[in-house]
């Protein structure tokens, strides 16, 4: 943390986030871990905003 704790500046430091995803498939359910590994660390609300829209994309593409 710097030396002020409020700035509203956040840090990037996150280097990979996971999110399950789950499809219907033919047969029943589908569920599988996303795994993103950035090149370079990004902030938290990044991050989420990633692996959130990779997710969706893979459940699409298992429907």
């Amino acid at each position: 943390m710097g030396f002020w704790p409020f700035g509203g500046r956040e840090a990037a430091n996150v280097e990979r986030a996971s999110q399950e995803v789950t499809a219907a498939a033919r047969g029943g359910t589908v569920r599988a871990k996303l795994t993103l590994f950035f090149k370079e660390p990004q902030t938290q609300s990044a991050a989420d905003r990633a692996v959130e829209r990779c997710a969706q994309i893979a459940a699409s593409l298992l429907r």
